[in-house]
């Protein structure tokens, strides 16, 4: 038995790179599928992920959404109702450090409009769809929160350009665990993951070399790919994860230890 059957998931940032791996996945385990992202961004290529997904035998929906915008995340609500309710939400939709959402880039250290808009998609997005989930959820009879953090939000980063989202991402840990204390008796569990370098198209906007040395820090021996955060959000997604809530679940190879 697969062990999201029967489930409708929503999964924001689900275009493209670990969205796209943990929307197939969950697809994958028999769960239907809402993929919510600012545009369809086939993954190399292939099939949009709403349609990757449907090739797996499930329903899948895609719809255009900005997490900072409360109309679009209406819309995104409407579609998990139609595909018959919401189990289980993943905010996974994030920014680098830009004020334009689609396009990410460096801010330039002290530039106050670049560091509201990471905080604006990756701290209020991830806080206000907590949020709203976490009550359709509960209303529905109980299910499933997960956040997409970083081990950033753990070791910080090497200097100031990246500073707002490495405190972005802290602040979804602790969100995490916040709202896992508030939900927790209406049977809605609330967890994240804290990807460390994964292979996804800013991964690969570092050269042969920096790659290479990152890759010699990481005690597996490889940076990670989207199906190794994706396998670790259908568990907790699942049922054997039922005892698990305000959990932060490092993925990252060792990298941090």
């Amino acid at each position: 038995m697969s062990l999201l059957d029967g489930r409708t998931a929503v999964v924001t940032g689900g275009a493209s790179g670990i969205g796209r791996g943990i929307a197939l996945a969950f697809a994958d385990h028999g769960a239907d599928v809402v993929v919510a992202d600012l545009r369809e961004r086939p993954r190399r290529g292939g099939d949009p992920t709403h349609e990757a997904a449907r090739e797996r035998g499930v329903e899948a929906r895609y719809v255009d959404c900005d997490v900072s915008d409360p109309a679009d995340v209406d819309r995104v609500f409407a579609a998990a109702a139609a595909l018959g309710g919401l189990d289980v939400w993943v905010n996974n939709a994030g920014v680098f450090a830009t004020t334009d959402p689609t396009e990410p880039a460096e801010a330039a250290d002290g530039d106050a409009a670049a560091v509201s808009g990471v905080f604006d998609v990756n701290v209020r997005g991830t806080y206000d769809c907590t949020a709203r989930a976490g009550r359709r959820i509960a209303e529905a009879g109980g299910g499933s929160v997960i956040n997409v953090g970083s081990t950033s939000g753990i070791r910080g980063g090497a200097d100031g350009a990246i500073a707002a989202y490495c405190a972005s991402k802290a602040a979804i840990h602790q969100l995490t665990r916040s709202f896992a204390r508030a939900f927790g008796d209406a049977g809605v569990r609330v967890n994240a993951v804290a990807p460390g370098a994964v292979d996804t198209a800013l991964a690969r906007d570092r050269t042969e070399s920096e790659l290479a040395a990152l890759e010699a820090e990481v005690p597996v021996g490889r940076i990670g790919h989207p199906d190794d955060v994706a396998g670790a959000c259908v568990f907790l997604a699942s049922g054997l994860a039922a005892y698990v809530s305000g959990e932060v679940l490092v993925v990252d190879g060792g990298l941090t230890v």
